[in-house]
């Protein structure tokens, strides 16, 4: 197929092969706002393709990395926190970079997450890093993660009023 290479065609067969069924045990509580989302993932991947777009997550535009914290994403979310910062310092005459990061987490963040957990479930059916309970714990949602999320949020948001 053009336009892919043999990592891109492995996780197309991996999207696959894995059943509603796997996912909604690798995610958890809310497993019902995944099943469109899935299902047009798992439709491209059999037309051969990985969708770019595949559903659109109100929480991950609000409460960003929170959301990806509460999804057990810690780096990604760690990246969504610091990114603006970041341009803040470097850039601070750029407006519209916290809008930008969040709009772009909200249309991927399930397709990252899905990924995620197609990456994971098909790891586990193979033995790779197989530890006890695997799934579940690497799935599922973390409720520290949220609260630390949100504590960081309610800090970003005080910031802003306290500096204005």
């Amino acid at each position: 197929m053009f336009g892919t290479n043999e990592k891109q065609q492995a996780l197309l067969a991996d999207i696959a092969s894995v059943s509603w069924d796997e996912m909604a045990a690798f995610i958890g509580p809310g497993a019902r706002f995944f099943e469109g989302p899935f299902s047009r993932m798992k439709a491209g991947a059999m037309e051969g393709k990985i969708p770019f777009w595949v559903g659109f997550s109100w929480a991950a535009l609000f409460f960003t990395f929170a959301w990806f914290w509460y999804r057990k994403m810690w780096l990604i979310g760690a990246a969504f926190l610091l990114t603006p910062i970041a341009f803040a310092l470097l850039l601070p005459d750029v407006n519209g970079v916290t809008t930008g990061i969040a709009g772009a987490a909200a249309a991927t963040g399930k397709r990252t997450y899905l990924t995620l957990g197609v990456q994971r479930i098909v790891a586990e059916r193979e033995g790779r890093d197989l530890k006890n309970g695997f799934l579940y714990p690497s799935g599922g949602v973390s409720i520290p993660g949220a609260l630390l999320g949100g504590f960081v949020f309610g800090l970003a948001i005080w910031a802003v009023f306290a500096t204005a």
